[in-house]
């Protein structure tokens, strides 16, 4: 950032610094080398690196998952790909079909255009096909590579925002028929905030995708959150206190403390934040748009007994403006 900047006046650079120190992110990844980044890039040259990178990663997430579940390749029966960092036609999914086996009649459904709410709408479009189909097995991966979005002669502050936070990453979930205790899909839905598509998204220019990201975003996503969520707990005769665990897309540290804060009574004591995994996955990885979401999954899994407190909460926001949701339960 530092370097990317230096040709400024030394209060923006500043100013810089300040956002990057406060962004709450340690660590991302690139799948270019960081110098590489810099230099200009072509969208031709853009979108070839993505097409590379993106099926190379969505295969070694979906052959990972496949191998720790112990679920041969052709017992997949529909295969969500997830990806707004980038275009491509035929969809990741047509790749990973050939690559990994999985059978010709697998269905494919590309989940694009959604922004970071991406990840949290592919696992509610599972929870709608497996509805309809109970005893098939859905594989839900998201590729994500922000860092090829990078403007270089963008020096607006939403791109400056968005070149602090945003990083690399790719994750895969399976959902199907299992005899060992895990997590259900229970329920979920999504609502958009009205006359909002102003306020997250892309422009597509003749160097690439142009981040769109408003101000006003942490405050929107405050007002938005108990609307959009009530009427899923609503429905599942729950209680917000009924929620053990809470993931929350890390859009931000901002839209962390302003939701960490409405989860949090003001008589209550916790010796942990709810967001803590949220808060604890953009310190390590950034946000990774639609597979951030993926990643606190996998870290609160690995970390939390959830035999006593079976309720979890999943969601992310994305263009539209619009929280996409899932309710999921330990055991079903």
């Amino acid at each position: 950032m530092q370097t990317w900047v230096a040709h400024h006046p030394p209060a923006m650079r500043h100013k810089v610094a300040r956002i990057v120190r406060q962004s709450g992110v340690d660590n991302r990844y690139t799948v270019r080398p960081l110098a590489e980044t810099l230099l200009p890039h072509t969208l031709t040259n853009t979108m070839d690196d993505y097409r590379n990178h993106l099926i190379t990663l969505g295969e070694q997430v979906l052959g990972q998952a496949l191998r720790q579940a112990n679920v041969p390749p052709p017992n997949v029966d529909c295969l969500i790909t997830v990806s707004c960092t980038g275009y491509l036609a035929p969809s990741l999914g047509a790749y990973l079909i050939d690559r990994l086996g999985l059978k010709p009649e697998t269905y494919r459904l590309p989940v694009t255009e959604m922004g970071c709410g991406g990840g949290a709408a592919g696992l509610l479009y599972a929870h709608q096909y497996l509805k309809a189909n109970p005893d098939h097995t859905v594989a839900v991966v998201c590729v994500e590579l922000c860092s090829l979005t990078f403007q270089r002669e963008d020096f607006s502050w939403a791109n400056i925002i968005s070149t602090a936070l945003f990083g690399d990453g790719a994750a895969c979930v399976l959902f199907g028929p299992s005899q060992q205790p895990g997590l259900c899909l229970i329920d979920g839905g999504m609502s958009q905030l009205p006359n909002s598509q102003h306020l997250l998204g892309f422009n597509l220019t003749d160097t690439g995708f142009s981040m769109v990201l408003d101000p006003s975003i942490p405050a929107q996503v405050e007002q938005a959150f108990w609307p959009a969520v009530t009427p899923l707990l609503n429905r599942q005769a729950l209680q917000p206190s009924d929620v053990s665990h809470w993931i929350v897309h890390p859009g931000g540290r901002l839209i962390l403390d302003r939701i960490a804060a409405l989860l949090v009574t003001p008589d209550e004591t916790t010796a942990e934040n709810p967001l803590h995994f949220s808060y604890e996955v953009l310190r390590q990885y950034g946000n990774v748009s639609s597979a951030t979401v993926l990643f606190i999954l996998q870290r609160m899994l690995e970390s939390n007994h959830f035999d006593a407190d079976p309720w979890l909460w999943l969601g992310a926001f994305g263009p539209g403006f619009t929280t996409s949701q899932v309710l999921l339960k330990w055991t079903c």
